[in-house]
């Protein structure tokens, strides 16, 4: 931090902190102020501009203050942004591509100009996210190829990324997440529950989940939900045990809107590659938890998946702010597929 300007440094950082997860108009706010004195923020705010589609006004090209030559990455990021990947490349495909961002810059204009091929030539060696705020774009336009390449293998990796796990629960598999999470408490009321059908009904349900014995857990969770009609915990229960399992259908079929049925409703959906019909279900699902992780993931994968790229990077972005790890191990993943597949 600047010993002369410390409240000019944290302001710039804050912008850009701001507008680097995905809050890009309150970015621009705060980087639009200080570009006149500034060289970083004058430096990074042509390019949150051209994300957010803002031209530089006049009286901005005319202001007195530091006007840093913008690097060849960040010019074509802007042309990118802007619409014009081949004008991006254009700017690119004479650099020596040593600079990791170029390469990275360079093969996503490549992929967004339907290139795919020179877009994996040039992210063989490295990938595609040397820097984070262009990733969620190339995590965007990577999905949008391999569904078009390869739809039933891709959506296999989301669901499972979705589910948390490989395979639904086989018989004699402990209870999974979902499932825990809500009927556990119960085995510390077991003496309390003397009398109670309801409850004594759910122990009798966790036991046989415990057990692995899916389909009769199943089968009593129906028989509770249509004895207690009145009481919606009885039919999150079914709810819980039908996500657990994988039965997405019946899932579907279900009435109510019990807390968390939004999240679990997209996850089934997606598993049933319905990406259309559940972004809405995620959408909503973020209303009720803005931290939840896997309907954020879910959300933007829809919109890579429906061709909506500029949406799905700034969904994206909000995974990358959520947790970082997961989005880059998922980015690499796919990167390293994508490569296979296209590069020769």
């Amino acid at each position: 931090m600047s010993l002369l300007h410390p409240l000019q440094e944290y302001r710039f950082r804050k912008a850009f902190h701001l507008w680097r997860t995905g809050r890009t108009a309150q970015g621009v706010e705060g980087l639009r102020p200080l570009a006149s004195r500034d060289p970083g923020a004058a430096r990074f705010l042509p390019l949150a501009l051209a994300e957010a589609r803002e031209e530089v006004s006049p009286e901005e090209e005319s202001r007195e203050g530091p006007s840093p030559d913008l690097p060849p990455a960040f010019q074509g990021v802007i042309d990118l942004w802007r619409g014009d990947p081949d004008r991006a490349r254009a700017r690119l495909e004479e650099r020596s591509r040593i600079n990791p961002l170029e390469k990275a810059l360079l093969g996503l204009a490549s992929l967004e100009g339907k290139r795919a091929e020179e877009a994996a030539r040039a992210w063989k060696d490295s990938g595609p996210a040397p820097w984070r705020v262009l990733s969620p774009r190339a995590m965007a336009a990577i999905l949008e190829a391999l569904w078009e390449r390869e739809p039933r293998e891709l959506q296999a990796r989301l669901k499972a990324d979705l589910r948390g796990e490989e395979e639904p629960p086989s018989k004699g598999k402990p209870a999974g997440r979902l499932l825990r999470r809500l009927l556990d408490p119960l085995e510390a009321a077991l003496p309390a529950l003397r009398g109670d059908r309801f409850a004594l009904a759910k122990v009798r349900i966790r036991s046989l989940a415990a057990r692995g014995d899916w389909d009769e857990a199943i089968r009593q969770a129906r028989r509770v939900r249509r004895e207690f009609k009145d009481r919606e915990e009885a039919t999150e229960i079914l709810v819980r045990l039908l996500a657990e399992t994988g039965r997405d259908e019946a899932l579907l079929e279900l009435g109510g809107q019990g807390p968390g049925r939004a999240a679990l409703e997209g996850i089934a959906l997606a598993s049933l590659g319905r990406w259309e019909e559940a972004l809405p279900r995620f959408r909503k699902a973020l209303e009720e938890d803005p931290q939840d992780l896997l309907s954020a993931y879910g959300a933007a994968c829809s919109l890579a998946l429906q061709g909506r790229r500029g949406e799905a990077a700034r969904a994206f972005l909000q995974v990358l702010a959520l947790e970082e790890t997961a989005f880059v191990e998922v980015l690499d993943r796919e990167t390293r597929r994508f490569c296979a597949l296209f590069a020769s």
